[in-house]
């Protein structure tokens, strides 16, 4: 089991600003985006960066739920559409780096 202090020093190392790691489905997709859009508003990112970082945000989304391996419900363990993935956006001396990954 991971450590969550050792994961909250690897977040703050890497200076994430949002960190996701569950179940992805168009509508936890949809939040995700949602909130964000929100941030990057809040914090003053300029509008051509903001656009590119939530296009990409969506691409990488769409990828990683369209070709993660599909959960399996315990009760009734048939497959859903859901897929389990991960996605970080962080802060580097040189702009944001968004890193996405799916298991």
């Amino acid at each position: 089991m991971l450590d969550p202090l050792l994961l909250f020093k690897y977040l703050d190392q890497k200076q994430a600003v949002f960190a996701y790691v569950g179940e992805l489905d168009h509508g936890i997709i949809n939040s995700l985006l949602k909130t964000m859009k929100e941030k990057l508003t809040s914090w003053g990112v300029e509008y051509k960066l903001m656009r590119r970082i939530y296009s990409v945000l969506v691409e990488t989304m769409e990828n990683v739920s369209r070709h993660g391996i599909p959960l399996k419900r315990s009760l009734s363990m048939r497959q859903s559409k859901a897929r389990k993935g991960m996605f970080m956006l962080s802060y580097e001396e040189k702009g944001f780096c968004i890193t996405t990954g799916n298991y």
